[in-house]
């Protein structure tokens, strides 16, 4: 454990005016410890209008300068994905605590040598995967861990949208990484944080006119199940994650990167001993039709029953991981429990052999 902060609130610098700036900008305000000190960006007008716009006390136009202040605790990097790992190990060997946005880097090689400096440093350092701690993401994986549907076979996970088709499109340009690295990231995640690393990996690519890679579908073998993951940047797919198992089925609702609920249905095998028992009620079944429709269920396999959680998260989805992070730095830690860095390597490891297999070459 480093060194706490010496104050009741951590004091917070962002790296970049983008709109996840604005987005951290915006939640920091209602965390009750802590404080947003200071901005920077390559350019100073944008620092200082940015500051004017959230009330931030200094801007900078450029990063060494905030990262070597001495009025400042933590700092979000909200810059470019290929800025990522510079930026990160700038603040660190800065004594600075960094939450980065996601994905932590471009591969797994810059992911290693992020956690490696902030081991080094004793400095705390987190991926800001929002999903980690959402009511709705940590209630699913607590269901299929006790066996709510039983032994997990197959897994689905999509997340595609119809992105604008011009050269002013982030996602569409290569230096940046491709869509596949912004968008699959968050199925890849969640699934690590469920079940861990894949045996065997094996993937397959359309590239756009951009030649960048505009729709991926991966598979992942586990020693009893497969997770298959598809990404696009041409059209909107469901966006939905579900685990099918031997007893039934597990669906975060859509937007898989923010659900809100939980839809489960239960199968033949998880059925009767909560909903329909042989006894009586089978031998009633030919004469209530509503039995007899159970029956008639079970015997084809279908669901027979099923029930939804919701678990809202009330307001801006970030705030979770923020007021983690920021509660994490102020007791010294240097890692967090929830969203260690070992997990974050591990998943750009996975999405690194996605590339590697479908021959994107990581930029």
């Amino acid at each position: 454990m480093s060194d706490a902060p010496d104050r009741d609130r951590v004091r917070w610098g962002i790296l970049g005016t983008g709109w996840a700036a604005s987005m951290f900008a915006t939640t920091l305000a209602k965390v009750r410890a802590a404080e947003l000190v200071s901005v920077a960006s390559r350019d100073l007008k944008r620092a200082e209008a940015f500051s004017a716009s959230y009330r931030i006390p200094r801007a900078y136009g450029d990063y060494e300068s905030l990262a070597s202040s001495g009025e400042l605790d933590a700092v979000y990097i909200g810059t470019p994905v290929f800025a990522h790992h510079q930026h990160a190990v700038l603040c660190l060997t800065r004594k600075k605590a960094v939450l980065c946005e996601k994905p932590v880097a471009m591969t797994a090689a810059e992911a290693s040598a992020i956690a490696e400096t902030a081991q080094r440093e004793g400095v705390f350092c987190m991926e800001a995967m929002w999903t980690r701690f959402l009511p709705a993401i940590t209630r699913a994986r607590e269901l299929v861990r006790a066996g709510e549907v039983r032994q997990p076979r197959l897994i689905r996970a999509d997340l595609g949208f119809r992105q604008r088709q011009d050269s002013n499109n982030r996602l569409l340009l290569p230096h940046y990484g491709g869509p596949f690295l912004d968008l699959g990231v968050y199925p890849i995640s969640i699934i690590y944080f469920f079940f861990g690393a894949p045996e065997e990996v094996k993937a397959v690519v359309w590239r756009g006119a951009s030649q960048v890679d505009d729709t991926v579908v991966a598979t992942l073998g586990y020693p009893e199940m497969i997770a298959e993951v598809v990404t696009s940047a041409s059209t909107t797919l469901s966006n939905r994650l579900t685990i099918y198992g031997t007893g039934g089925r597990l669906t975060l609702d859509p937007p898989l990167y923010h659900p809100e609920s939980i839809l489960l249905e239960y199968c033949s095998e998880s059925a009767p001993e909560r909903f329909y028992s042989r006894g009586f009620l089978h031998r009633m079944a030919d004469r209530v039709p509503i039995l007899h429709r159970a029956r008639l269920a079970l015997r084809r396999g279908g669901v027979v029953a099923s029930r939804r959680l919701t678990l809202p998260t009330v307001g801006d989805p970030t705030r979770f991981e923020i007021e983690a992070a920021n509660e994490c730095i102020r007791r010294g830690e240097t890692q967090s429990p929830i969203m260690p860095l070992a997990d974050s390597v591990a998943v750009m490891k996975i999405m690194d052999q996605i590339r590697e297999r479908a021959e994107m070459t990581p930029c």
